[in-house]
């Protein structure tokens, strides 16, 4: 499951920037695409919900 990072590393002045899966120069890229995810998954859970709810309000009309 994704999760929300509540900070994004700033890259400081001494910082040995090296690239690679966990290279200083790719975490904030890693962290916004964490985030990216986090949210991505939040509203296809809303869009499942409310679709859910409205076709189940649709049937409830049927019925009166």
């Amino acid at each position: 499951m994704p999760r929300w990072e509540d900070e994004v590393y700033q890259i400081a002045r001494g910082d040995k920037v090296e690239g690679g899966v966990g290279g200083i120069a790719n975490m904030q890229a890693k962290t916004l695409a964490e985030r990216t995810r986090y949210l991505k998954t939040l509203l296809n859970l809303f869009r499942i919900t409310a679709n859910s709810h409205f076709i189940k309000l649709k049937m409830i009309r049927k019925e009166s």
